[in-house]
């Protein structure tokens, strides 16, 4: 178990806590989309799993544990397609809870805040109180889990499509910005107020995946030739190695990426950590031969493990998985044996 420090004031979950406190969090379960679209959890030790929803006729995409791990929200509906005859995305924001009880639709966000015949473009954020969610909708809105209130956030509807956001907004540690892409450049947003965006990244065109560390000092990001990290005023600009699908540890100290290793008529997975300003850099894992699909390697809530998808074996048997391991690269075992994106539960 490690104790997280928590930077400035905020709430979770009725109780709030200071620059001076500290949470405890333990590993909960694991959030995967199986084969079939249903949303399902499993323990970490690959025991116990269980069908939170199923996804009926619709596809069940984005999902992500609220920061106290009491609820699970998810995108759910029809994908589009992008043929001749082009049909966009009809996509809704559901919350459930852990035990898979009290399902509830928030919102239609129609094609803003999922995927475009299979291409992601957007997604959504919890709080830091796990009380209001940040999605695409007519720019960027914010709604109230438990009432339902819509806000949208001032100036976030731009002159381009809703597509132009890419992946997901990300709330501050202490909930007072969000951070996201648009168009290719980086923006923050206070949350609450009528203050408007600003464009912290003026010099780079093809921003995506923004995340603030734990102290909420830094943003990182997906950029052109790599992964950057700067200050929230837009100051101090750092290139890292290259790399894709970057993470926070827990702490703040580590970064986890996936990397693909290039060799004739094939890529290879690797799963990488750096330090927080891109030294001390570690290969944890390597594949054989090939790549499947692409999905962010990620820590568990304790700073602990590494959950990743990656092929294993020989390019003729090759299998792919969901693999865990120490986050010192050591024991890693298979979890389910087919890749899936994934979100692990924090236990407060």
């Amino acid at each position: 178990m490690t104790t997280l420090a928590v930077v400035g004031m905020y709430v979770v979950a009725g109780e709030s806590f200071g620059a001076a406190a500290s949470l405890q969090v333990k590993n909960g379960k694991i959030a995967f989309r199986d084969q079939n679209g249903y949303l399902k959890v499993i323990n970490p030790d690959g025991s116990g799993t269980r069908t939170l929803t199923r996804s009926g006729t619709k596809t069940i995409t984005a999902f992500a544990w609220a920061p106290n791990g009491r609820h699970i929200a998810f995108l759910r509906g029809d994908l589009g397609t992008v043929t001749t005859n082009a049909r966009p995305a009809n996509l809704s924001l559901f919350v459930i809870g852990a035990d898979g009880h009290g399902e509830r639709r928030l919102a239609n966000c129609g094609s803003s805040c999922g995927r475009l015949g299979g291409l992601l473009v957007g997604g959504f954020s919890w709080s830091p109180d796990s009380r209001k969610i940040v999605f695409p909708r007519n720019g960027l809105t914010v709604i109230d889990v438990r009432s339902g209130q819509l806000r949208r956030l001032p100036g976030t509807k731009g002159p381009y499509p809703e597509s132009r956001f890419s992946e997901i907004p990300n709330w501050s540690p202490d909930g007072s910005r969000i951070a996201y892409s648009y168009a290719g450049s980086l923006f923050i947003v206070p949350a609450v107020g009528k203050r408007g965006p600003r464009r912290v990244a003026t010099h780079l065109s093809d921003v995506t995946a923004p995340s603030w560390a734990p102290d909420g000092q830094t943003i990182m990001f997906n950029g052109r030739g790599g992964i950057y990290t700067l200050r929230p005023d837009g100051s101090e600009l750092r290139r890292l190695p290259a790399g894709t699908f970057p993470s926070w540890s827990p702490d703040g100290k580590r970064i986890l990426y996936f990397h693909m290793s290039r060799r004739p008529w094939r890529l290879t997975a690797e799963v990488w950590t750096m330090s927080a300003t891109g030294t001390e850099r570690k290969r944890l894992y390597h594949s054989r031969c090939c790549v499947g699909n692409e999905v962010r390697p990620i820590w568990s809530p304790d700073g602990r493990k590494i959950l990743f998808s990656a092929y294993i074996g020989p390019h003729k048997a090759g299998r792919s998985g969901l693999i865990v391991m120490s986050a010192d690269g050591s024991q890693p075992h298979r979890l389910l044996p087919f890749s899936a994106d994934v979100a692990w539960q924090p236990i407060r």
